[in-house]
């Protein structure tokens, strides 16, 4: 881990005004994972598709996209990728 959680929770890899789809209710949280979850920002960034182990922390975001409930987790290794690769950020 690079950055702080309020870095982590600021910066939304998924926002943005070029998407098709309605999302309502969304809530985000680092959390530690309890059982192994897909990493949903390894696909966004080409990255080789790969699983988030028990115990590591995670970013896990909550919403209503296009009126479905859905929740995926993020690495923070694949966040503090996106976060200097696409924004610029570097870490202190």
């Amino acid at each position: 881990m690079r950055y702080t959680d309020d870095i982590y929770l600021n910066n939304d890899p998924f926002s943005g005004s070029d998407r098709d789809t309605t999302i309502r209710c969304h809530t985000y949280k680092i959390v530690k994972v309890r059982k192994a979850h897909s990493c949903m920002l390894a696909t966004m960034l080409y990255i080789k598709p790969h699983e988030i182990s028990v115990g590591k922390r995670a970013r896990c975001d909550s919403a209503l996209v296009d009126e479905e409930w859905g929740r995926y987790y993020t690495c923070l290794d694949c966040m503090d990728k996106w976060l200097i690769e696409y924004l610029g950020i570097m870490p202190d």
